[in-house]
């Protein structure tokens, strides 16, 4: 299929030519959908959006998806609601092989006495499995919200990919560089956060999320993503996650075999009132948790990542958080930390924990 921009040009050739127009669907066309179990190839092209949700899927759809050399970029799911999710792909189960996916993103409105929540800025469904991928650039932001009963909520999960339940799968050779999370905020109660700025996994219920996969080798980067939850000062839920997060009942397992080699740097959660996990969040509510092993001739690195707080009283792992509580465990194994930290810019942050780790509530941290 012809790009938005050949298709644009050729419109204003025809004008000039014959006073003729292409129809404006064909300039923007709907989405692509699939209701059943499918596989799509796609390789080697150059995709410019300019729309949202190029392709949906049924919620029990699986897509087997070859985007080997493609780029999607400049996609925007912003329709002016409450509720925006993915703009390259919304809905259902996606294996996707390759692509490159650029400065793409959702965002949602401000709201009075009610929620709002943008999820993934370029990708959002259930089980996502992503081989060799470039994520982008890409943002999922939420706007500002009003009102003190539980609905009322400003969420923004996932700057490049959202998993509502089920399972994130990261392998091959795959970068995540500066996307982005960026959560508006409530002005009458602590309802706001922004969690993963490239990956939010168990954004409405259970999951996981899994990066490396045994008998495949890895090279994977998460350099630079940052969850922002930008201009409150009210006490709430605040930055979780800069690269990696979770929201409900969920683990994160990261698997580095001989030769495999996975980073976090440069990652960064920031609020104005709690910011936790510069790299990797696990876990809002419920009980979770966080296994990484790397194996002998392997390399796990955070290096450089940050917990920001520029206001309120509390700020924990520099590099990794993890919400604890009974039965939680947290399992780290021939990982190398450098030069993370905490920064709190507040005479009354009286909570910074955990320049590299930090387990809460409870649970057993192993070494």
């Amino acid at each position: 299929m012809k790009t938005n921009t050949t298709k644009l040009r050729r419109a204003l050739t025809a004008f000039a030519m014959t006073g003729a127009m292409l129809a404006i669907s064909e300039l923007c066309p709907a989405a692509e959908h699939f209701s059943t179990d499918t596989t799509i190839e796609k390789k080697n092209e150059t995709v410019d959006a300019g729309g949202s949700k190029y392709y949906t899927a049924g919620d029990s759809v699986t897509v087997n998806a070859d985007f080997t050399g493609s780029t999607f970029s400049n996609a925007r799911n912003d329709s002016g609601t409450e509720l925006s999710e993915g703009s390259i792909i919304s809905g259902g189960n996606w294996i996707i092989t390759g692509g490159t996916f650029q400065n793409n993103s959702t965002e949602t409105i401000n709201t009075t006495n009610s929620g709002n929540r943008s999820s993934g800025g370029a990708v959002f469904g259930s089980t996502i499995s992503l081989k060799d991928v470039i994520f982008k650039e890409n943002v999922a932001t939420s706007g500002n919200t009003t009102g003190t009963t539980k609905a009322c909520v400003t969420q923004a999960l996932g700057g490049a990919v959202a998993s509502k339940t089920d399972t994130i799968i990261i392998f091959g050779n795959s970068t995540f560089y500066a996307n982005k999370a960026i959560s508006g905020h409530n002005t009458d109660q602590a309802k706001h956060f922004a969690i993963g700025g490239a990956v939010a996994g168990a954004v409405l219920n259970s999951g996981s999320v899994t990066i490396g996969q045994n008998g495949v080798k890895d090279s994977i980067l998460f350099d630079s993503n940052k969850a922002i939850l930008a201009g409150a000062d009210y006490d709430g839920e605040g930055a979780q996650g800069g690269a990696v997060g979770t929201n409900y009942n969920s683990s994160v397992y990261i698997f580095a075999e001989a030769d495999d080699s996975i980073t976090f740097s440069n990652n960064l959660a920031q609020s104005g009132d709690r910011a936790q996990g510069g790299a990797i969040s696990v876990g809002r509510t419920g009980n979770h948790s966080l296994t990484i092993n790397a194996e002998d001739g392997s390399k796990v690195l955070f290096e450089s990542n940050q917990v920001i707080l520029e206001s309120g009283t509390r700020a924990y792992g520099g590099a990794i958080y993890v919400r604890g509580g009974s039965g939680t465990e947290t399992d780290l194994t021939n990982i190398t930390f450098t030069n993370n930290s905490i920064t709190m810019n507040t005479i009354g942050g009286t909570k910074g924990q955990g320049g590299a780790v930090f387990v809460h509530r409870g649970g057993d941290l192993n070494v």
